[in-house]
C-alpha cells in the first residue's frame, strides 16, 4: 500500500535533528552559544543558551548571565524576557507569550551578562509560510550499474562499486506561492531529502548533498517547483527495489539562513557560519513542511502524494 504522512515540527531540537547540525564548540570558552530555530506564523515557545568550554572537555557549559530579551520589529515596544527552564540546564522559556512572527517581520534577541553589558545579539527576517501541495516519485522498473554514477563519488559512501547496482529515484515537489504575504526581497529555498529503510531487507540510500537557491529561481507567476535524485543501492543479485520511505522537506529562510545551511557540510569547517554578533550558533526563522511516501518493494512507475 502507498501512503503518505504530513509533519509539521517547531522547535530547534526537532529541526536541528533534521538537518543534522553540529553542536558549536569555539575555541574560546566563555562564548555565549545561541540556538534557536523558530517557525513562521508561530509563537516561539523555547530557545537555548549555553556557554562555550574547551574543546577537551565533555560538555557545552551552563549560561549563568543576567537576561535575554526578544522583540520584533513589528511591535517593538513589546518585549519578551526568557528565563532558564528548571528542566533543562541551556533550555530558556519565555516569562509571557512572544509576539507571533508574521511573514516579512523581523526578529531580534539580545543576551546581556549579569554586569549589564551586551554579550551576543542576533537579528532574522521571518519568511513567507510554505506548503508543499504535490510531491511525486519516479521509479526506473530496473537498476543500473552503480559505476556509470561514479560522478556521485561513490566511494566516499564505502561502496564496492563493482559489486552493486543502484535504482535512480526522481523526486519532484511543488508549491503554491502567495504573492499577497509580505516577504523580504530575497529568500532561500532548501529541499531535503531523506531515506527511512524500512524493517525488512533494505538497500543503501545515497543522498547528494541538499542545495539551497533562491526562491525567485524556483518559483514563478505564483507557483514553485523543484526537481532532485537520489540512489536506492542494491546487491546485484537483487532485482527489485526495497521497500523504504521518501522523505522530502522543504524549509524556507532568510540570506542568513542561507549562509549557515550553505556551510553546514563544509568538511573544512568546525561549524556553520553564525548570524549570532558576539558569540556563535544560530539564530533563524523558518518556514517548513514535509511529506512521507512509502515505496513498496518491486514498485516502478510514478507516485504522486496527493
Amino acid at each position: 500500500m502507498v501512503g503518505n504522512k504530513r509533519h509539521l515540527a517547531i522547535g530547534a531540537l526537532v529541526f536541528m535533528g533534521l538537518m543534522g547540525c553540529d553542536t558549536v564548540s569555539p575555541e574560546r570558552p566563555g562564548t555565549v552559544v545561541v540556538e534557536a530555530f523558530w517557525h513562521v506564523a508561530s509563537r516561539p515557545d523555547t530557545l537555548q543558551i549555553s556557554q562555550a568550554t574547551l574543546l577537551s572537555e565533555p560538555a557545552v557549559g551552563i549560561w549563568e548571565g543576567g537576561m535575554v530579551e526578544t522583540w520584533t520589529d513589528e511591535d517593538p515596544e513589546r518585549r519578551t524576557v526568557w528565563t532558564s527552564a528548571p528542566s533543562a540546564a541551556h533550555k530558556f522559556v519565555p516569562s509571557m507569550p512572544p509576539t507571533v512572527l508574521n511573514p516579512g517581520d523581523r526578529v531580534h534577541i539580545r543576551v546581556i551578562d549579569r554586569n549589564g553589558r551586551l554579550a551576543a545579539s542576533a537579528s532574522d527576517d521571518v519568511p513567507q509560510p510554505i506548503q508543499l501541495d504535490q510531491v511525486s516519485i519516479v521509479v526506473p522498473p530496473s537498476p543500473v550499474d552503480a559505476i556509470a554514477f561514479d560522478s556521485l563519488r561513490l566511494d566516499s559512501f564505502r561502496l564496492d562499486i563493482s559489486k552493486i547496482s543502484a535504482y535512480l529515484i526522481e523526486v519532484s515537489g511543488s508549491w503554491a506561492v502567495d504573492t499577497s504575504v509580505p516577504t523580504q526581497e530575497i529568500e532561500w529555498m532548501e529541499p531535503v531529502i531523506q531515506v527511512i529503510p524500512s524493517t525488512g531487507p533494505s538497500g543503501q540510500a545515497i543522498i547528494p548533498t541538499p542545495e539551497i537557491f533562491q526562491a525567485r529561481s524556483i518559483e514563478d507567476d505564483g507557483l514553485g517547483s523543484w526537481t532532485g535524485v537520489y540512489l536506492m543501492a542494491i546487491d546485484r543479485t537483487e532485482t527489485m527495489v526495497p521497500e523504504h520511505t521518501l522523505r522530502l522537506t522543504l524549509v524556507r529562510g532568510s540570506t542568513a539562513y542561507a549562509r549557515y545551511a550553505s556551510t553546514r557540510h563544509h568538511a573544512d569547517r568546525r561549524e556553520p557560519l553564525s548570524n549570532v554578533e558576539g558569540g556563535v550558533g544560530a539564530f533563524h526563522v523558518i518556514a517548513r513542511d514535509v511529506v512521507d511516501v512509502d515505496v513498496p518493494a518491486g514498485f516502478s512507475g510514478t507516485l504522486k502524494i496527493p
